[in-house]
């Protein structure tokens, strides 16, 4: 069984790092750092999930590991174009 991980470019999470972080930018002018935590955490959990997607080719069925979600199990006979 081969373990292929996830890849997503950086592209995709600069309009989500920017919706998340502008708001923000008032507050971190005033020296109000406690605000950014809240923000952070949700990037990093975004990030987290994203990022432990994995993907595993059997001879005949495609696993998605979906993080935290659980496994999906895909035909490859039942893809097509």
């Amino acid at each position: 069984m081969k373990n292929i991980p996830v890849r997503i470019g950086w592209e995709l999470f600069i309009p989500v790092f920017c919706i998340i972080f502008f708001p923000v930018i008032p507050e971190i002018r005033n020296n109000n750092w406690e605000i950014v935590f809240v923000p952070s955490a949700v990037i990093a959990v975004i990030l987290f999930l994203i990022y432990t997607i994995r993907y595993q080719l059997d001879s005949d069925f495609l696993y998605v590991k979906n993080s935290i979600f659980g496994t999906t199990k895909i035909n490859i006979k039942d893809i097509y174009k």
